[in-house]
């Protein structure tokens, strides 16, 4: 019976004795849990770092498209010019007195010469010159007209304003030319020929 009590003990003893030593012989087994979590931590830190670079780039992007707008802008604001801004009174009167056309007695006026009391009045013209044509020697009236507006809704107003009082008084008709380039609107009496008339058509449209 002693013998029979005594193996079991050892038996117990060497179950035991295994059981603890498993462990050490597999160290993977418990070194695979942690190393789990860090492998996972190192994805975590490889997938910011484009997300990071990305949001380092937008400010920069955002600056180089807020410069682009800004330059467009300045660009549309430059190249929006007015009628009329592509010509100046001295280029006006020198073309004139350089023409072949009958010009005798030009004259400029100011604010306070105008006869009309229009230069430079709000949407009225900024420039106003007459003149007398030779071939109309015995004309009390100025021969011709020229008035520089600044914009390009004045100048057919007043174009319009000009052949609706020679529709309503025949007496007052006269020739009336317009560029919408310079912004001039010129007008000559009707005593002229239409042939007459015509050359200072070809002269307004001969201007820069």
């Amino acid at each position: 019976m002693a013998t029979k009590v005594t193996g079991q003990v050892l038996l117990l003893v060497a179950a035991l004795l295994l059981a603890g030593c498993s462990s050490p012989d597999n160290p993977d087994a418990t070194q695979a849990a942690p190393e789990a979590p860090l492998e996972s931590e190192d994805e975590e830190a490889d997938e910011a770092k484009p997300e990071l670079s990305e949001l380092g780039d937008e400010p920069e992007a955002a600056e180089s498209e807020s410069g682009a707008t800004s330059e467009a802008s300045g660009e549309s604001a430059s190249g929006n010019q007015t009628a009329g801004a592509a010509v100046t009174e001295d280029e006006i009167v020198d073309a004139l007195t350089a023409s072949d056309l009958p010009i005798t007695n030009l004259e400029v006026f100011d604010a306070e010469t105008d006869p009309n009391s229009l230069l430079g009045r709000p949407g009225q013209y900024t420039v106003k010159i007459s003149w007398e044509d030779g071939r109309l020697a015995d004309s009390i009236d100025p021969g011709g007209t020229l008035e520089l507006f600044p914009d390009a809704e004045s100048m057919p107003r007043r174009a319009d304003y000009v052949e609706e009082i020679g529709r309503e008084v025949p007496m007052l008709l006269q020739w009336v030319f317009t560029d919408e380039r310079t912004g001039v609107v010129l007008r000559v009496l009707r005593d002229l020929t239409p042939d007459q008339a015509a050359e200072y058509g070809s002269w307004l449209q001969s201007l820069p």
